[in-house]
């Protein structure tokens, strides 16, 4: 009977391999200056090997069992593939285990390999903690925390978390924001009238994560102080709301930290709403 080819993990050796769908993002993060351990690498592309039956010459052939998951760029020169992912193994998360769904085949010399067993992994959810008001680190707070707005007004502090399919909380990942409307004002206030919509989307660098699993975020409703005494309801500072809401704005925060837009995956949509 005929030796098979046996596929290696490129790295390692090993006889699986598992990395990342970033929605087509390249291997994240590559768009900022940030280097480990500010920030860690989420490989999109991966390296499998060949080892072919003695004897056998020739080109390899290769395969899989999902092209819309996964596809494989043969090496030049070698018994080897790159391995590009188009598509995680699930778009449900948290599974009750790591299922290596996707398999890898070559064929060398007309006999064609076991398949070799691959995971991808995508970022799925997000969880935001609030903190409290915010205070900037000259002990201002609130509104009084942005001089540079003269304004007043509301202003709390929270710590946004993501996680991968199984509720792995990501290490840091280059990020960036965007705001999808308008700031919404609700039926029973004339806050429009006296407040800017400021909402502007940036890059969240891994490198200005507050720890090794969050990064922070302000959310605040802010108006001119010439103007305070006028709105209606009264803007009150953090530990003082009330319970109607009264204004809403939505936000998403995608991978990638330079390409703003629908890029990268993203791994938050939520409504943000102020009391």
């Amino acid at each position: 009977m005929a030796q098979a080819p046996v596929i290696v993990n490129g790295a390692d050796g090993s006889g699986s391999a598992a990395f990342w769908y970033l929605n087509g993002l390249p291997s994240c993060c590559d768009d900022s200056p940030g280097v480990p351990p500010n920030q860690a690498i989420y490989y999109t592309q991966w390296e499998v090997l060949a080892n072919l039956q003695p004897g056998c010459t020739g080109t390899p052939t290769w395969s899989t069992d999902s092209p819309k998951l996964v596809s494989i760029s043969p090496e030049l020169g070698a018994p080897g593939a790159i391995l590009t992912s188009l598509g995680p193994s699930y778009t449900t998360g948290y599974q009750s285990g790591v299922v290596y769904n996707i398999n890898i085949y070559v064929t060398a010399c007309g006999v064609k390999s076991a398949g070799f067993p691959v995971f991808i992994n995508t970022p799925y959810s997000f969880s935001s903690a609030a903190q409290g008001r915010y205070c900037n680190r000259n002990g201002l707070c609130n509104c009084n925390a942005f001089p540079s707005i003269g304004a007043l007004g509301y202003a709390g502090s929270y710590f946004d978390s993501a996680y991968d399919l199984f509720g792995n909380v990501l290490v840091p990942i280059d990020l960036h924001e965007k705001w999808l409307n308008p700031l919404n004002f609700l039926a029973g206030n004339n806050w429009a009238q006296y407040m800017a919509n400021d909402m502007v989307s940036y890059g969240w660098p891994a490198s200005i994560w507050n720890s090794g699993t969050t990064w922070a975020d302000t959310i605040g409703a802010c108006a001119p102080a010439a103007d305070f005494g006028a709105i209606d309801p009264e803007l009150l500072p953090w530990g003082n709301v009330g319970t109607t809401a009264t204004m809403a704005e939505n936000q998403e925060y995608w991978i990638g930290t330079t390409t703003l837009g629908n890029y990268g995956t993203c791994v938050l949509w939520g409504g943000m709403s102020w009391f």
